[in-house]
């Protein structure tokens, strides 16, 4: 791919940001200032982007993310990655010696930028599905299923009618058709109540979100974290959570010795 390729793909990597329906998004412009106060970008996406591309190939979706997709959800491919993908108009290979699960991180793949410290991508804390899935979830907990499947079936609804992902032919960033089948993604049942209701929140909440930093703080406001966790995994963070009653269980990380001397500041649990 020549540059004049790479130059009509790096003016699009902005698609979307600020729309109507990103209701909250950290700032960034691309630039060839490096670190500093007059930087402009983001290291976000050097650090999740493929080492084959540019990349340092972190954040690596894992494999029970991609089984949480159900039969033809659009979504999926516009979340991650994987070996011969199509991304921006570039082919991704994926090196399993560089490589933790096989995936990369598709919602962070931009060209390119002039310098490694200057990615142009906003960073997306807040979007609308969000606010709708947040009100089904306390709808559900208020005893409103109806209310609630009503919302979580509005996301539902908006992801039938995704397309593919920008770039998926080589040297283009045209969108082309998912050609989604009929009876993907179908309708939450109406009469859906429940602790069944709440899963299928928390599954869409997963699809939805992959990939965007909130699944962590979902499983642990919902008292899940450590019940997802392998087994081994499971037991060593056991003897290092939180005892403060108002918090789910949750691992933590040991406070440095420096500071326990200087300040007097307990040690976390376990240390």
């Amino acid at each position: 791919m020549g540059r004049t390729a790479t130059a009509i793909i790096s003016s699009n990597q902005d698609i979307g940001e600020n729309s109507s329906e990103s209701l909250f998004e950290i700032q960034f412009g691309t630039s060839n200032f490096g670190y500093g106060p007059i930087s402009v970008g983001t290291t976000s996406n050097i650090f999740q982007n493929n080492r084959n591309t540019f990349g340092y190939g972190f954040n690596n979706p894992t494999q029970d993310l991609v089984n949480e997709f159900e039969d033809n959800d659009p979504r999926l491919e516009v979340t991650v990655i994987k070996d011969g993908d199509i991304v921006l108009g570039i082919l991704n290979k994926v090196d399993l010696t560089q490589n933790a699960t096989g995936y990369f991180n598709r919602k962070a793949a931009i060209i390119a930028p002039a310098a490694p410290e200057s990615g142009p991508q906003n960073i997306r804390k807040l979007r609308y599905s969000d606010i709708l899935l947040m009100k089904a979830e306390a709808a559900a907990q208020l005893n409103k299923p109806a209310e609630a499947v009503a919302l979580v079936n509005q996301v539902r609804q908006r992801a039938r009618m995704s397309t593919r992902p920008p770039g998926t032919t080589l040297g283009t960033l045209t969108y082309a058709p998912a050609n989604t089948p009929p009876g993907t993604l179908p309708d939450l049942s109406p009469g859906l109540s429940g602790q069944a209701l709440l899963t299928a929140i928390w599954h869409e909440r997963r699809v939805e979100f992959g990939e965007e930093s909130l699944r962590f703080w979902d499983l642990v406001r919902t008292g899940r974290y450590l019940g997802v966790l392998p087994a081994d995994v499971r037991a060593r963070a056991a003897s290092h959570v939180t005892t403060e009653a108002s918090v789910n269980p949750t691992p933590l990380l040991p406070i440095p010795l420096t500071e326990v001397q200087s300040w007097n500041v307990p040690q976390n649990p376990g240390y």
